[in-house]
């Protein structure tokens, strides 16, 4: 009987056993197997984090419903800050607020609409409060039984008359402004209404003819007042004319007497 040389234990048993650990204790290396991927398969919108797990995005996903839910408010938040209400204009800053404070993610959700609707509702408040202390300030003349301005006030310039005295700068012809100011004569008063000129024309004459009529006419019936022709008094002479805005009804020239100080009293028949 042949005794071979002893077996190798690195080598493969040429019987088929399985190999035997080379040190006691020492566990059979164990086959690789094929890489499995870890976690789950990328999602379409999503980052891809480590191990393969998808990552959530910062934030939530844009909304398109949610932007058109916006653009639905600041729609209704313009019409209602046009609307001349309280109550709607209200509900239109609450609108726009909304619109302004949402998400920014790169939506159209009408934020150009709801800033148009905050500037109108601040041009409706201006527009308020400037009515407001017009309405204040334009406190209407009161008249006697005779026509005479018995308390002062403002007065439309078609309802000036002759006879009122003016509390306001006349020394410079000009056009009929929204309001005149109009006070007792026995105050003092920088100017005095003494005649008027109906121009007879059917369409505007134009501003050039109407001042040329105006300067003819007030000077021709200022002695008649006065007492004294105009070249030779101390006094001069302003009028009010009439513009296209208010010709249609209103086409008269107001003549107005005006002292080079303040007057109390009338300067009809003085002579100066």
């Amino acid at each position: 009987m042949t005794v071979g040389p002893p077996s190798d234990p690195s080598s493969p048993d040429p019987y088929g056993a399985p190999q035997q650990p080379q040190y006691p204790g020492q566990l059979p290396p164990q086959q690789s197997s094929p890489a499995q991927p870890y976690g789950y398969p990328p999602q379409p919108g999503y980052p891809q984090g480590p191990y393969g797990y998808p990552q959530a995005p910062y934030g939530t996903p844009p909304d398109p419903d949610a932007a058109g839910k916006s653009r639905t408010k600041a729609v209704w938040a313009l019409v209602l800050a046009i609307l001349p209400c309280c109550l709607t204009q209200i509900a239109s800053v609450v609108l726009a607020l909304i619109v302004l404070v949402g998400p920014r993610d790169g939506q159209s959700r009408g934020r150009g609409m709801a800033w148009s609707s905050l500037v109108i509702v601040l041009l409706w408040i201006v527009g308020v409060v400037v009515a407001v202390v017009v309405g204040i300030t334009s406190i209407p003349a009161e008249r006697d039984s005779q026509g005479n301005v018995i308390s002062g006030g403002e007065q439309l310039p078609e309802s000036v008359r002759v006879g009122d005295c003016l509390d306001e700068d006349v020394s410079e012809p000009s056009a009929k402004g929204i309001s005149v100011t109009v006070i007792p004569c026995d105050e003092p008063h920088p100017g005095e209404v003494y005649d008027e000129i109906e121009i007879e024309s059917i369409s505007y004459p134009g501003e050039a003819d109407i001042r040329q009529t105006a300067e003819a006419g007030c000077a021709e019936r200022f002695e008649a007042f006065v007492g004294t022709p105009l070249e030779s008094s101390e006094l001069d002479v302003s009028y009010f004319y009439p513009t296209r805005d208010n010709w249609d009804y209103d086409g008269m020239i107001r003549c107005i007497v005006v002292p080079p100080e303040d007057v109390t009293g009338t300067l009809e028949g003085s002579g100066r």
